[in-house]
């Protein structure tokens, strides 16, 4: 779907992206093609713990070689042997714990921007050598760089 940008006059695809999931005991990593500028709206995900005693914090960052420019967190933990879905909106007004309901929704900047070459990435503190990632979709808009 391709609608008009009111900023800058150029016009942007509407996409939706099922990432492959990350090798267990990793963070999300995923590249922005080298010829397009995305506005992140969604990033959904599932995410498993092991039996380990650690809380785990997830934060979704943009990283530009290595330096962590934007974030989107949360105060929620989540503790050992859980199976949680986590959202990450833009223009969420406010961190919504539904964590009884297995889903967390969490706030994103209406302007998670990345250029080209930049990743869209999970930094999940304490995260445990079997913690899984899983079930992920993206939705973003993408404007093509000549």
């Amino acid at each position: 779907m391709s609608a008009h940008n009111p900023i800058n006059a150029q016009t942007y695809d509407l996409c939706t992206l099922v990432l492959p999931d990350p090798a267990v005991g990793d963070d999300l990593s995923w590249a922005v093609p080298d010829n397009a500028r995305i506005q992140v709206t969604y990033l959904g995900f599932k995410f498993q713990t092991d039996a380990n005693v650690a809380d785990r914090r997830l934060t979704v960052s943009a990283n530009t070689g290595g330096l962590h420019q934007l974030h989107a967190g949360t105060t929620v933990l989540q503790t050992a042997s859980l199976d949680w879905g986590w959202s990450f909106v833009a223009g969420l007004p406010q961190q919504l714990d539904l964590s009884a309901l297995l889903r967390v929704y969490c706030p994103m900047s209406t302007m998670f921007l990345l250029e080209p070459g930049e990743t869209l990435q999970t930094l999940i503190s304490n995260i445990q050598a079997t913690d899984h990632i899983y079930s992920i979709i993206t939705r973003y808009k993408q404007w093509i760089i000549a």
